[in-house]
Formats: C-alpha cells, sequence, structure tokens
C-alpha cells in the first residue's frame, strides 16, 4: 500500500534528491565551457558587474531603470537590443545607468542558473552565454561616451529621418500584430510607451479621436492624457481606419520592448531603411505640425509637453512631410506658454 501524507506509515521513503548530471558530460567540451565561465567571472569582477546591484535603491528607481532598460536590452539580439543607441544627451546618464543596472541583473540572473548542476548540458551552455553576452555589453555600455553639447536645433534628430512618404512604406512592410500600434504612432507620435499603456480609438463624426495617456509625467513634467482628432481622408487615418475595419472603437496595446524589437528585427529590413526607428514617427509628426505653422501649444498638446519649449528637441519646418492628420488636439493640463496662447479646441465637443 502507498504511503500518504498523514497516514502514518512510517516506511515510507523519502523523495530521493536530484543528481548532478555534470559527471555525465563529455569531459573535454565540459572542460572547455569551465574555462568560459571562469574567463566571464574575471572580466565581471574586474568591471564590478555585481558592484552595480549594491547599495538600496528605491523601488520607484528600479522601476524606472526597467522601464528605460527594457526595450534597450536583448541578450538574444545580435546587437543586444541596440543598448545605447539614439540615446540623447539629456537622458544619457539615466540611461546608462539603467542599462548598466539591467545589464547586472541579467549575469546574476543566468550565471546563477548556469550554478544548476542538475540541468542537461545543453540548457547550462545557453545559461553561461548569455551570461557572457551580458558582461560584454557591459564592457560597452560602461565605455559609452555621452554625445557632445549642441545647440536645440542641431540636437532635433530631424537628420535622421527617412524620405518623404516613408511612414506608409513601413506601414505596408509591417504584420498584422504590427500595424496597429504603427498606425496610432504614424498619426499622433505618441511614444511606445504610451502604447504600452493601451491609446484608445473612437470613430465619430468628425474624424478619428485618439485617447492617449502620457508617460514621462511628473507633477510639472508631461500630459497625463490627451486626446487627438486624426482626419479619417489624411494617409494616416486611412491607416488607421485599416486596422480598425468596422469597429467604431477599439484599444491599441504593444509593449514598448515590441515595439523596438518591430523595428530591430523585422521594419528596418523589410522597408530598407535602417535608419528608422519607432521615434522617427515622433519626430516627423513634430516636422509635420511645424511646417504647417501650428500653434506651439497644438504642438504640445498632440505631442504630450507641459510646456511649449519641450517640442525644440522634436523635428523640424524642413524635414515636414506634408499636412499633418491632425486636426485639432487637447491636453489635460494647460501648456506653459512665454505668454497667453488661445488653446485649440475639437469640433462639437466641450473639453474643458
Amino acid at each position: 500500500m502507498k504511503a500518504t501524507a498523514g497516514s502514518g506509515n512510517s516506511g515510507a521513503s523519502k523523495t530521493p534528491q536530484r543528481e548532478s548530471q555534470r559527471h555525465t558530460w563529455p569531459a573535454e567540451r565540459k572542460a572547455k565551457v569551465f574555462a568560459f565561465v571562469k574567463q566571464t567571472t574575471e572580466k565581471a569582477t574586474g568591471f564590478g558587474v555585481l558592484d552595480r546591484l549594491k547599495g538600496d535603491r528605491s523601488d520607484q528607481t528600479k522601476d524606472l531603470y526597467r522601464r528605460l532598460a527594457s526595450p534597450r536590452v536583448d541578450l538574444t539580439a545580435d546587437d543586444r537590443g541596440g543598448l545605447m543607441d539614439d540615446v540623447t544627451r539629456s537622458s544619457f546618464d539615466t540611461t546608462k545607468a539603467a542599462v548598466l543596472h539591467e545589464l547586472a541583473v541579467l549575469y546574476q540572473k543566468h550565471r546563477r542558473a548556469a550554478d544548476d548542476e542538475h540541468q542537461d548540458m545543453a540548457r547550462w551552455e545557453h545559461h553561461v552565454r548569455l551570461a557572457r553576452r551580458a558582461v560584454d555589453a557591459y564592457e560597452e555600455v560602461s565605455a559609452a561616451k555621452k554625445p557632445p553639447g549642441r545647440s536645440p536645433r542641431e540636437a532635433s534628430k530631424r537628420k535622421t529621418l527617412p524620405p518623404a512618404s516613408w511612414q506608409r512604406i513601413v506601414f505596408n512592410a509591417a504584420d498584422a500584430h504590427q500595424k496597429p500600434a504603427l498606425a496610432v504612432m504614424w498619426a499622433t507620435g505618441c511614444r511606445p510607451a504610451e502604447i504600452e499603456q493601451g491609446v484608445d480609438l473612437e470613430r465619430t463624426k468628425d474624424g478619428i479621436i485618439i485617447r492617449i495617456p502620457g508617460a514621462k509625467v511628473s507633477e510639472t513634467k508631461g500630459q497625463p492624457m490627451r486626446s487627438v482628432l486624426i482626419d479619417p481622408g489624411s494617409e494616416a487615418g486611412k491607416a488607421l481606419l485599416d486596422v480598425m475595419g468596422a469597429e467604431t472603437s477599439m484599444t491599441v496595446q504593444r509593449t514598448a520592448k515590441q515595439v523596438a524589437n518591430d523595428f530591430t528585427k523585422h521594419l528596418k529590413k523589410r522597408a530598407g531603411m535602417p535608419q528608422v526607428s519607432a521615434y522617427s514617427f515622433r519626430h516627423q509628426t513634430a516636422s509635420d505640425l511645424k511646417a504647417g505653422s501650428a500653434d506651439p501649444v497644438k504642438v504640445a498638446e498632440a505631442l504630450g509637453h507641459a510646456s511649449v519649449h519641450t517640442q525644440r528637441h522634436y523635428g523640424s519646418k524642413k524635414r515636414g512631410g506634408g499636412a499633418s492628420p491632425i486636426i485639432a488636439a487637447e491636453a489635460e493640463r494647460q501648456v506653459r506658454t512665454p505668454a497667453p496662447t488661445e488653446r485649440m479646441r475639437m469640433p462639437g465637443r466641450d473639453w474643458s
């Protein structure tokens, strides 16, 4: 009779402990991997990788680091997720600290996983390789230098924007899972981190209303919520109608990391545009609004800024590719301006 818990059968045998699998692995191959582990450990120690995790950091700081580093770190990708690609001077220090912290966390995770003697050799080697990639990436990021100071005009990413009509090419190159986020970014210039929170679309008689929860929001910065009215007859509006189909309303949601991977792993190659990124949509939106002589307050509300001064970092009139699909914009907070400026309201609605 089998013994069960609480049966009182004192003769029940204890569950045997799992035995190490390493004695069954090929000796020469195992020795090479152990040597590789030793080199990785020495390199990690030399760079103080695990020292990065020491000290008390608030949960808020850790959460910020995760959000900043998540779209930039992927140890399985050829470029390891991009790391410090396209980081601006103003965000360099915080982004670098976040990426280094995330790489240290990943190194510790895979190093500990590699210590499990009960896994098969292929799994062991997998964790060893990822631990080394984390250390190599840590070395690369540690050596990264802050971009030189430039004027606000030069600091704009407008020079990296692709040729006119590039958005349609990228959109057509996307698959069904990628298109909704692309259509929203094309129409509004919103951030991938805002897509991650969920963006609501509604078809109305005036156009397509898109409600965007803000990212990069504090007591004095950003817009907690904004609404943007899109012309359904514009190219971006047609893309939105394409993804909405017969629906009159829908929510578009995709993680910032997925959006970043859409470009690094698929869209750049498919569209033949190595310079394009998710933020290219944001800079193009700003350029189109500025080229159309849009009220600076409208630009700020459309982009989710709390002040008209912030938009100087985005786009330029010279790179405006045509009429903006944005008819009107309304933000939760009053935009700060050097002088009072009348806010643009959406037709037929009271947004006060």
